[in-house]
């Protein structure tokens, strides 16, 4: 083992030396990359530090340094991740900004670096500028597959993001304090986050269709002591997925760090010997054979096939400690390997060097021999022991280059074209029904040929006798499109006319030469020919798509009726199932009831069709499309009656204020959860709930939570209280510490207007209804004051009603009875403003005095 201190192997500016905060090894162990305080993330060459472990210290002077530094950061750069597919690298920072990065090969280098003598060997390049947290990022991590990218940091929430379009996919703050560690699961099924809030929690993610997130379990017990004095608390997985390895945990006064087993989510061992508090540790990538010597006291070695895992430990002690599973001691202790508390640990893909980045501005290198720490199992068996928690299962889904693409795409077109001429084949219906002597003797049975009369035996009789089975016709049986003879021997194409099933008469003709022959109805026919009634919706089959053109509007089947404004809802099922060839199928087409018929020669006889399933009710028809469920349900507040509503625009922060700032000045800051066009999604709500903060004289006062969707707010400093108004019709009264002053209002409506004078609350819903309260005395003045009965004042000119008029001002009379005061606007024929007062003793609106 070999201690590597290199002086180069730093971040230094103008003789200044600055604190690294984060170390990475690219995948392919080609590439280190470090970040600090300086803001800057550095790329150094992994194989300059091997060289120099070999022994070997002719190295050229080019090659003591960065091979490329990026600066986008305005912050201390906190953490750096390599994506495990190599493609990018992600940054955080506490300016909050996470940034994705992407070699540039195109670009070669040679680059000088304005305000130093080193020249970049390699250009990396900005792919996304992702906005989101609130405050630092603290750590970051990647899935195995490099389809989700998660964040943390000192805004308590949790961020996770596509691997590939890098859009925010949820957000978790479910944390009570600052989140400072997040780790993946090698076999893709979980990543867990640790906290100062004193918890580990664990989730679990599925990947079949849309991606889900679900808190699996929480652990807390090891953490109940747990300083608050590191910076970092960046735990580790084991690369068999057994074991989490979590740092800061504590064993009653002594600290120590805890190893939680998966499944059931226990912390029994804990790894004491730090005289400080931890605050990273790093297994090794690689598993290593236990020796035969320790076969005996491993607990487990029969569960986990004598398979031994390393671990490094470093923390606030500035010592490195490095620990086996399969021995209750640990192998290496390094006291005092650094000056200062360790920040970050890495290894290298190979697991033989570790490199310690600390807040004296080192970057150690730490190299082990071969066997030093075990002896290496191949790669296969690092798979073999993720294989029983299901992995790479979904990893299936992504594609690993662009031949796997084009690859897929020429399947799909192959297995179109296959899916084509099987449906050409088989989708057609029977062309006839005359069929060869021969084969009705071959499968007639003896009982048939007793019933069956008027049927010659000899040999030269059936050669010369075509027999005819007659079928009952069917809608499916006919083809859309018949060709046809006419006089002139021209051929011409017939359309078939699509229709509604109906109950009708079948009449079937047989125009054999065969007079002589009669025969009864059987099924042999009808078994023939296999029937599908596998339901199509959308009433048209694949097969009939091309055939038949669809409207662009929905219409009713039977008609769009006066009076009646909306149409056949799309998301209904078909009333009737259709069968593969677009057609409605007829059940029972020869029933008890029904009368069967054979024609002679010319004779014609009917069969007589009766079904009595199609007594079904109608299609469903929306009488107003703007008062459907999912209309109503997700559409933002009307405030056309309105020329200034008080609804908040649906953004991720709104601040309302209220106050003289020379005074008494308050702040309200609303963070709603979700968008509006889920605004009535309880789980979504319960999981990201609406969050109100508020501020006073520069402290913090108010902060809860409500899992509702605030859509207006109002302030009164003479009553100190806030007004919130959701989305589900409730207002909330509370007072500038937090408190209910009032319970919770339900009126049923949104109200899209607040307004404060005094200490009355006026209320305007959406559906032009005014209500007042006293917050003082806590009662209700008015209630469903109506506005349209002036709204609606003027005579309605032609078939439809506009109304062109809108509230510009709203008030409180100062009179006795606090009556509602209102301004509308001017119209075409009345071109000065109209003031409106309600009389609570007469019931109605007045015309104002000016």
């Amino acid at each position: 083992m070999q201690i590597l201190k290199l002086p180069w192997l730093r971040h230094r500016e103008e003789s200044r030396n600055y604190e690294v905060y984060t170390v990475d090894i690219s995948p392919d162990g080609k590439r280190i990359a470090t970040g600090g305080l300086d803001g800057k993330i550095r790329i150094w060459s992994m194989e300059t530090i091997k060289t120099i472990s070999r022994g070997n210290d002719n190295i050229d002077k080019n090659d003591k340094s960065h091979i490329a530094s990026m600066s986008r950061h305005t912050g201390s750069v906190t953490c750096v991740k390599f994506s495990p597919d190599g493609k990018y690298l992600a940054s955080g920072s506490d300016d909050r900004i996470l940034l994705i990065w992407s070699l540039d090969e195109n670009v070669s280098g040679g680059r000088p670096v304005f305000g130093s003598d080193n020249t970049e060997k390699e250009h990396w390049t900005v792919v996304k500028r992702l906005v989101a947290h609130d405050n630092d990022i603290q750590d970051i991590s990647w899935a195995p597959d490099s389809s989700i990218l998660v964040t943390v940091g000192l805004d308590r929430s949790m961020i996770i993001w596509s691997g590939s379009t890098f859009e925010m996919l949820k957000r978790f703050d479910v944390n009570q304090s600052l989140v400072k560690g997040v780790i993946f699961d090698p076999a893709n099924k979980y990543f867990a986050t640790t906290s100062d809030d004193r918890t580990l929690k664990i989730f679990r993610y599925h990947k079949s269709g849309n991606i889900s997130f679900a808190l699996e379990y929480i652990v807390s017990e090891p953490f109940y002591a747990s300083p608050l004095t590191t910076y970092f608390r960046r735990l580790s997985w084991s690369p068999d997925g057994q074991h989490i390895a979590a740092p800061n945990a504590t064993n009653g006064p002594v600290s120590s760090v805890v190893i939680i087993n998966r499944g059931s989510w226990d912390s029994d061992v804990s790894l004491i010997g730090h005289d400080a508090p931890t605050e990273v540790v790093r297994f090794n990538p690689r598993l290593f054979e236990i020796p035969n010597g320790d076969k005996k006291t491993s607990a487990d070695n029969k569960d986990n096939n004598n398979i031994d895992s390393v671990l490094a430990t470093a923390g606030q002690d500035k010592s490195l400690v490095i620990w086996s599973t399969s021995k209750a001691r640990p192998i290496l202790v390094a006291y005092d390997i650094v000056n200062k508390p360790i920040t970050d640990m890495c290894w290298s893909p190979d697991g033989s060097i570790l490199l310690i980045t600390s807040l004296d501005s080192s970057i150690t290198a730490v190299s082990f021999e071969e066997n030093d720490l075990g002896i290496k199992i191949p790669l296969e068996k690092n798979m073999e022991q993720l294989h029983r928690y299901g992995v790479d299962k979904d990893s299936l889904e992504f594609p690993e280059s662009i031949k796997q693409l084009l690859l897929e795409d020429t399947a799909k077109s192959k297995r179109k074209a296959r899916m084509v001429n099987l449906d050409k084949r088989f989708g057609e219906p029977q062309r006839g029904s005359m069929i060869d002597s021969t084969s009705i003797s071959s499968t007639i049975t003896s009982k048939e040929k007793n019933t069956a009369t008027n049927i010659p035996n000899n040999d030269q009789s059936l050669k010369n006798t075509t027999v005819n089975i007659l079928i009952p016709k069917r809608k499916k049986d006919a083809k859309l499109n018949k060709s046809i003879t006419d006089t002139n021997g021209k051929k011409r194409v017939m359309p078939t006319l699509i229709s509604s099933p109906t109950k009708k008469r079948s009449v079937i003709s047989n125009t054999s030469s065969a007079g002589g022959l009669t025969a009864a109805p059987s099924t042999a026919p009808t078994e023939s020919r296999p029937q599908s009634k596998k339901p199509v919706l959308n009433g048209i089959s694949e097969s009939l798509k091309k055939k038949i053109s669809q409207t662009s509007i929905p219409i009713p089947r039977l008609g769009i009726h006066t009076l009646i404004m909306g149409t056949r809802e799309r998301i209904k099922a078909s009333k009737f199932y259709q069968t593969e060839d677009g057609m409605n199928e007829e059940e029972n087409v020869a029933n008890d009831n029904g009368k069967s018929a054979i024609s002679n020669g010319n004779n014609v006889m009917d069969i007589n069709i009766d079904n009595d399933e199609d007594d079904e009710d109608d299609y469903v028809l929306t009488l107003n499309s703007k008062l459907t469920p999912e209309k109503v349900w997700s559409d933002e507040p009307n405030t056309r009656y309105i020329d200034s509503s008080g609804v908040i625009p649906d953004t991720d922060v709104v601040l309302s204020e209220c106050g003289d700032i020379n005074k008494e000045f308050h702040v309200l800051e609303i963070r709603n959860g979700v968008e509006r066009s889920i605004q009535f999604d309880t789980t979504a709500l319960v999981e990201n709930p609406t969050k109100v903060l508020g501020y006073s004289h520069g402290k913090r006062t108010i902060e809860f939570f409500l899992p509702e969707v605030i859509i207006s707010v109002v302030g009164s400093i003479m009553c100190k209280c806030w007004c919130l108004a959701t989305a589900n019709g409730n207002i909330y009264v509370i007072s500038q510490n937090g408190r209910l002053k009032l319970p919770r209002i339900s009126i049923g409506h949104k109200a899209i207007k607040l307004y404060m004078e005094g200490a009355y609350l006026l209320i305007l819903t959406e559906r032009g209804l005014i209500y007042v309260w006293d917050i003082v005395q806590q009662k209700c003045v008015h209630k469903n004051i109506p506005i349209l009965p002036i709204l609606n004042s003027e005579p309605a000119q032609g078939h439809r009603v506009r109304i062109n008029k809108s509230i510009t001002a709203l008030g409180i009379d100062s009179c006795k009875e606090h009556d509602v005061t209102l301004q509308l606007t001017p119209t075409a024929n009345d071109t000065s403003a109209s003031d409106y007062l309600w009389r609570s003793s007469l019931g109605c609106w007045v015309v104002r005095d000016m």
